[in-house]
């Protein structure tokens, strides 16, 4: 008969985004067990095994051999020393080695990325981001560091019977897809945050066939074999999992929903066949699971198969056992290990046969029996290294990068992450405090060296929380590509990683499990120095904005224009109409004072394509913002106007605002219209946000809102990542699937520093282009009619002015009209009636116009605006004639 153990692990969703490690209850950073100042060699490896570090190896990489003595060496991994084995405690020669158990990396660190890991990592054995770990190895003589205890293997006089059989473990670790699920309660949408049977693992499908080599059965025991696996499952489907091993029929599971499941039967040894197959079916098309790990576990003999290590397992026992492992491939020199209990032995070795002794042992422990000829394994590399701390330097404005980006290897002489950061430290740039910092070096800081990880980003974000009160803004500056491109061939090297799939910047610098960050986060997703000394230069050209004194008015009439592209298909074309309209109406009446300008998808196609040539002229006329709201993905909005080579807008670069679906995907393989606006040299935008996933119309104008809003209100002038971060703070909602996801989402593709056009008061000018009048002086009407437009080229409030309008005519004779408008946010016509003086006034006619002639507002900048209020010295010229 069958025993069924059934340990099902999870029971809901959640989207929590954890903040720090939790070892036994224990809140780290990952930063707690290195000395700053101190000389490390980082050891990589991408194998379990027993590791050998030679003499020559270690000079090389640097460490001093030749100053320290055996006994001063010591290796930590995960935060913790480990024992490692040195053939001499004193002063070595170059026959001396150390050795080590080495461990590949798994899922350890990523358990800490979910809320509950054992309910909701799929595969604890497989990292979703690189197999390779690293030992730190270091030296001092200040106290005496972990060693394994060398036993003596005494096989003389009475020895116990000879165990004959360990239980063999028989595993399989899969990783041929990444399964990053729809959230369930939504199907959809997806969460940035990890949540329940996320992770690597074989395939989703309704038929998995899993095979195991069985050999050597030990059947003189009562001793179970088992069979244990790890599956997950979607969310949309009523699931019914039949299971059978070698067609032995073992359970049928009955559930519903997105679950974590792992099973585990016990078996009889005749129920082994020297090929076994696991059959795992869902009970039609549509009742899909996905295996993380599967395992058979039997009772086996003590035969090594002829190689030159065997590793086995132990149960924990009060008796001393004897052990021989027979088919072993031994040499002169051969080591018994005890990773557990950090013994080490050497066997006695004849005939192909290792004999050893293993004392008690209270806990059940992994051995390693290797020929030390031939079985210890190499590292991939060193690397020396030495921390330096963080704690400092405070700045205002942190570039986050990579060291591949950080040098001058590129373009000669030429850093240009350098660059950039001593431009946002000018006054042009400005006058932030600033510093730089690499990941790599986060890796070593906040994720014990494993390369890629996002939670070093995550662990380093939270710890600077307290460290670093001036801390306003990040830039992240390089590509990053989400984790399910981990086993890919890719386009794009990953400088810099985000969070989760969809990629997620903002929850790498969220606390708990808020979907805002606690500082503006942009990021360049730069393809190389160059694409960074480009955007430099854009950045440069749209901070010149700011620079009004030297600039007309016609230079200056487009800043706080609005582009606005309402799309979608025929079912919502009015929904989102109606949306953008709410936003102009926000837009237009308060500080931005912004002019919007709408276009209105009108064709049943896809893409239209008829307005794209007028598009592009208002864009070349120059924008502040543009906002385009509708169906979009990677690479294309419902208007054809993707392309920004294109255009012609040098140093007029919009802040786009995308209210699509997956525009900000920039985490991907991909090249995308965030990209293509971002990176295009001279042209496109100066900032592009939008969501890497899904989104949906509500939580987007929600959005759209708040962002208009607060620009022209309480956020004015501020830099357009605390914008963003605020009105993230501000609509957050841990209850509405479509709001969480977009905040988790919303990607800021560019300079958080980057700010919209402000100024500190209003500045008022007629448009002399728009003068009209309508009437020929000296003919019978009574009154010439005359209108124009008066601009408020700075901030806008509400109040009045005072102004007046001189016609001068004839013999220099003058008529004065005074007359009084409502101060305009952005623009305001009036239309005035002159007297008609009639024959007198043959000849020349000026007019003139001055704006506010009591100086009751005061405008900026001063005293341009003051000046610029008569419209004689607003253009310099004689007036309207």
């Amino acid at each position: 008969m069958r025993k069924l153990t059934f340990l099902v692990l999870l029971l809901s969703s959640v989207t929590t985004a954890f903040s720090q490690l939790n070892f036994n209850g224990q809140l780290l950073y990952g930063n707690e067990w290195f000395e700053t100042g101190k000389t490390y060699i980082k050891v990589y490896l991408d194998e379990d095994g027993i590791y050998k570090l030679s003499y020559d190896e270690l000079l090389s990489a640097g460490v001093p051999l030749n100053q320290i003595q055996g006994r001063d060496l010591m290796m930590h991994y995960f935060g913790n020393e480990i024992p490692i084995f040195t053939t001499n405690e004193g002063s070595w020669n170059t026959s001396d080695y150390l050795i080590f158990h080495g461990k590949s990396n798994d899922g350890e660190l990523d358990k800490h990325m979910y809320s509950d890991w054992e309910n909701e990592q799929l595969n604890p054995y497989y990292s979703m981001f690189t197999d390779e770990s690293v030992y730190y190895l270091s030296w001092d003589n200040n106290s005496t560091h972990l060693r394994y205890q060398e036993l003596n293997n005494d096989l003389s006089g009475n020895l116990p019977a000879r165990t004959e059989f360990y239980m063999h473990n028989e595993r399989a670790v899969y990783s041929d897809a990444a399964w990053a699920p729809s959230a369930p309660e939504e199907p959809d949408s997806e969460y940035s945050s990890y949540i329940v049977t996320e992770g690597f693992g074989n395939k989703m499908t309704n038929s998995h066939r899993l095979n195991f080599p069985v050999s050597d059965i030990y059947i003189f025991t009562g001793k179970k074999p088992t069979v244990k696996f790890r599956t997950g499952s979607n969310s949309l489907f009523n699931h019914l999992i039949t299971m059978s091993f070698n067609d032995l029929f073992l359970a049928q599971d009955a559930y519903a929903g997105n679950k974590i499941k792992e099973y585990e039967f016990e078996m009889k040894l005749i129920d082994l066949k020297t090929n076994s197959q696991l059959k795992i079916d869902g009970r039609d098309a549509t009742d899909n699971v996905i295996i993380g790990y599967a395992e058979v576990n039997y009772p086996r003999w003590t035969y090594a198969d002829n190689q030159d290590y065997f590793k086995f397992n132990i149960e924990s026992s009060n008796q001393e056992r004897l052990f021989e492992i027979e088919e072993f491939s031994g040499g002169s020199q051969n080591y018994l290990i005890d990773i557990e209990n950090a013994t080490i032995t050497t066997p006695e070795y004849q005939n192909n046969t290792a004999r050893f002794l293993v004392p008690a042992n209270q806990d059940s422990a992994q051995l390693w029996l290797v020929n030390a000829e031939s079985a210890f394994k190499s590292p991939l590399r060193f690397e020396e290294y030495s921390f330096q701390s963080l704690d400092d330097l405070n700045p205002q404005f942190l570039i986050l990068t990579s060291k591949q980006l950080n040098n001058s290897d590129a373009i000669p002489g030429i850093n240009p992450i350098e660059e950039y950061a001593n431009y946002r430290a000018s006054d042009e740039g400005g006058s932030y405090t600033t510093a730089i910092v690499d990941v790599e070096d986060l890796y070593d800081h906040f994720s014990y060296g494993i390369k890629g990880h996002s939670f070093g980003v995550k662990n380093f974000a939270m710890y600077v929380k307290d460290q670093w009160p001036d801390f306003e803004m990040v830039f992240i500056v390089g590509k990053g590509l989400s984790y399910i491109n981990r086993n890919k061939q890719t386009l794009f090297t990953s400088y810099v990683p985000t969070w989760g799939k969809p990629g997620s910047d903002n929850l790498m610098f969220a606390e708990g499990d808020f979907s805002y960050p606690y500082v503006g986060v942009g990021r360049l997703a730069a393809r190389d120095a160059q694409d960074v000394l480009n955007y430099l230069d854009k950045a440069k050209q749209h901070d010149q904005i700011f620079d009004v004194a030297g600039k007309s008015i016609e230079e200056r009439k487009w800043f706080k224009n609005i582009l606005h592209l309402s799309g979608g298909d025929i079912r919502i074309q009015d929904q989102i109409y109606n949306n953008l309209e709410s936003m102009r109406n926000i837009i237009e009446n308060n500080a931005f004072g912004a002019k919007v300008t709408t276009y209105k998808k009108t064709s049943t196609d896809p893409v239209q394509t008829s307005l794209s040539q007028s598009i592009i002229d208002h864009i070349d006329e120059g924008l502040s913002i543009m906002t385009f709201f509708g169906h979009s993905s990677a690479g294309t909005f419902d208007f054809s106007i993707e392309d920004p080579s294109k255009y012609n807008n040098t140093g007029r670069y919009p802040i786009l605002l995308s209210m699509g679906c997956l525009s900000g995907n920039i985490h991907e393989n991909v090249f995308g219209i965030s990209e293509n606006f971002i990176l295009t040299k001279d042209k496109g935008a100066i900032a592009f946000i939008a969501s890497s996933g899904n989104a949906f119309i509500t939580p987007l104008g929600n959005y759209g809102r708040g962002v208009y809003s607060e620009v022209g209100d309480s956020l004015y002038g501020v830099p357009i990542g605390n914008v963003i971060k605020d009105v993230l703070e501000d609509q957050y909602n841990a209850l509405n699937v479509r709001t969480i996801t977009l905040h988790q989402q919303n990607t800021l593709h560019g300079d958080p520093a980057v700010r919209l056009y402000t100024a500190p008061a209003p500045d008022y000018v007629v448009d002399f282009s728009s003068i009209e009048a309508n009437s020929d002086v000296g003919t019978l009407n009574p009154y010439i009619p005359i209108s124009f437009d008066i601009l408020n080229l700075g901030a806008g409030i509400k109040d009045s002015i005072d102004n007046y309008l001189v016609h001068e005519y004839g013999d220099r004779q003058f008529d004065t009209i005074y007359f009084r408008t409502e101060a305009p946010f952005h623009t305001t016509t009036v239309s005035l009636r002159l007297p008609n003086p009639g024959p007198p006034a043959l000849g020349k006619n000026t007019v003139n116009i001055v704006l506010d002639y009591n100086n009751a507002i005061a405008e900026s900048p001063d005293p341009i605006a003051e000046e610029n209020n008569d419209l004689k010295k607003a253009y310099n010229n004689k007036g309207y004639c």
